[in-house]
Formats: C-alpha cells, structure tokens, sequence
C-alpha cells in the first residue's frame, strides 16, 4: 500500500519556503545625469610610433587633447579649449596631432594642429562657413592627408587630397549630390562612395 505524502508535512514544506524567501531589494537607482555625463579619459589613441597614448579629457569642462609618454607618468594637456569641445582628433605623424573644432558654434568644423613637444597650434584649414572633416590620414605620406569639405556646395562633401606643408588643395571627385560617405584605400585612393 502506498503511503500518502501527509498534509500536515505539505503545509509544514510551504511554510518553511515562506519563511526562507529573502525580500529582495530593488536594484539601486542611477541618477540620469550619470548617463550623460563627460568621460575623465576618452578616444584612446596611440601615435604611429608607439611612443605616446593620446586621449580626450575635461579641461574648464570642454573635452581636450591629452598626452602621455609611454612608460611615464606625466599626462600633458595639448589644447586649451574653453568655449567648445573638441570635435575629434588624429596623429597626423609622430609630433602632430590634427584637430577639429567648432569656433563660431555654426558647427563648420575647422582643422588644426598641434606639435606634441612644444604645443604649438596652427590653423591647418579654416574657412568661413566650410565645414572640413578628415577621411584619412596617409601614413606612408607624412605631409599629406585626406579631407572632405562643403566648399563648393554647401549641401554636399567632397573628397580633397590635401598637402599640410604647402596647403596644396586637388580635389578627387565632385560629389553628384547623393553621396553621404567617401571611403579609400591605404593609398589614398577613392574605393567606395
């Protein structure tokens, strides 16, 4: 004969779960500031030799260029910008950083440089109501970069081979009105549209 689990052990198993239940609490609540916040240290980048880590960090709360020496601890502010953040940057070579800035708040970024040893910033491409944004940095030519700006259109970028020794400016394609995105090869040649 089979022996029934007895009722009074059932209410005694339930009564024992019951009690060892936990409340549980709710998970903590972040403050929505957290989330848009600026970052101590962002855009992480290492210049082409290996010998410094770049990155963008709050000064006077604007998002600036920092450098540091591999294997130092000493951490070098690069720009001084107050009124705007940094759009973006690049190594241009191993003692240049390239930058893009928003001086009249138009948001028609201008490009400039800074030397890594002495800080020195010059304009590298600035013109009143022209946007510049940079494509790609040529690595195998130092001296040259490639760009897109809306200089002869306004509503469209297009691709420009651009010489930071001499300013030199050779346009690479006319944009037909309907290309968003430029992308090339190590070589600087246009690949995609």
């Amino acid at each position: 004969m089979k022996r029934l689990f007895p009722f009074s052990m059932l209410i005694l198993f339930i009564a024992i779960l019951i009690g060892c239940q936990q409340a549980v609490e709710p998970p903590p609540v972040i403050p929505v500031e957290d989330f848009f916040k600026k970052p101590d240290k962002d855009y992480f980048k290492i210049s082409p030799d290996g010998s410094y880590l770049s990155f963008m960090g709050p000064y006077k709360e604007k998002m600036n260029v920092f450098v540091q020496k591999v294997g130092q601890e000493e951490v070098r502010r690069l720009t001084n910008e107050t009124e705007r953040s940094l759009y973006n940057y690049w190594w241009a070579n191993n003692n240049t950083i390239l930058f893009t800035k928003d001086v009249g708040g138009d948001e028609n970024m201008q490009l400039f440089s800074v030397n890594v040893e002495t800080g020195e910033e010059k304009v590298v491409f600035a013109r009143e109501g022209v946007r510049v944004e940079i494509l790609n940095i040529l690595k195998e030519k130092p001296d040259e970069i490639l760009i897109t700006s809306n200089e002869r259109d306004p509503r469209v970028f297009d691709p420009y081979r651009f010489n930071l020794a001499s300013g030199e400016l050779t346009m690479l394609a006319e944009n037909p009105g309907d290309i968003m995105e430029w992308d090339t090869d190590h070589e600087g040649k246009l690949r995609l549209a």
